[in-house]
């Protein structure tokens, strides 16, 4: 028989830690289970079968009418236009926007009153070079 060499085991500290946390962290869970169960007795619900259920004082689903008059009386907070209604703002809107001049639509956005003033400073300018002016102006698009 041959001699048999012994091997040294290493211990992996790494997974001892973790172990060690591992078993501390569900120790000190069932502690707190075990605490609050002790203080606070064990649920009634619990104890029937039923899950527990949340309830916020002061909040109802139900509706309380103190007032002796009949649910046809009350009416929702807001009420939706009718249809004719609808109509009617639409016709209103339609006769704006036919009524709006292209003028008026192009005026209104500033990058186009820009180039209208532009235009008119070209006058300032003597007439050879008003043509290098207009290039820049219409390069700016």
């Amino acid at each position: 028989m041959q001699p048999q060499e012994l091997v040294a085991e290493v211990w992996d500290i790494k997974r001892i830690i973790i172990g060690v946390i591992g078993v501390v962290v569900i120790g000190a869970g069932g502690f707190g289970v075990f605490v609050y169960v002790k203080d606070h007795g064990f649920p009634q619900k619990w104890r029937e079968g039923k899950p527990p259920t949340k309830n916020v004082i002061g909040a109802s689903t139900q509706k309380e009418n103190n007032s002796p008059s009949t649910s046809q009386d009350t009416k929702p907070p807001f009420s939706l236009p009718s249809k004719n209604e609808l109509g009617e703002k639409l016709d209103t809107i339609k006769k704006q926007v036919q009524s709006l001049s292209i003028s008026e639509i192009a005026s209104s956005s500033p990058h186009v009153q820009k180039v209208l003033q532009d235009i008119k400073a070209l006058e300032e300018y003597p007439h050879n070079q008003v043509k290098d002016m207009c290039q820049k102006i219409c390069s700016s698009f």
